[in-house]
């Protein structure tokens, strides 16, 4: 079972764009590598997701301008300063 979570997916909608730093207007963006759960017709767990603006997002889901090993490193650093700056603001709660 792939992990899903709303509020989770609300919370990084709140975040700047990883890729930009746009404030405002953030979509949750899914990771698409295979070990988060990407597979056909299925979205990578939620657990996998950083906030992208329209414009990044569809740059990085087309892909055009980097290679796969550029969008991988990307995909883990976004992931990691995602979940750094879901702490930092008080967005993520630990129970």
């Amino acid at each position: 079972m792939i992990y899903r979570n709303n509020k989770l997916l609300a919370a990084i909608r709140q975040l700047p764009c990883a890729s930009c730093g746009i404030e405002g207007g953030s979509q949750a963006a899914h990771s698409n590598l295979l070990r988060h759960g990407k597979g056909r017709g299925l979205k990578a767990s939620d657990a996998a997701t950083f906030p992208l603006c329209a414009p990044c997002h569809m740059r990085f889901d087309q892909g055009k301008e980097l290679t796969k090993t550029e969008r991988e490193q990307l995909t883990m650093d976004w992931l990691a300063w995602t979940h750094i700056k879901l702490i930092e603001n008080e967005l993520l709660g630990v129970r």
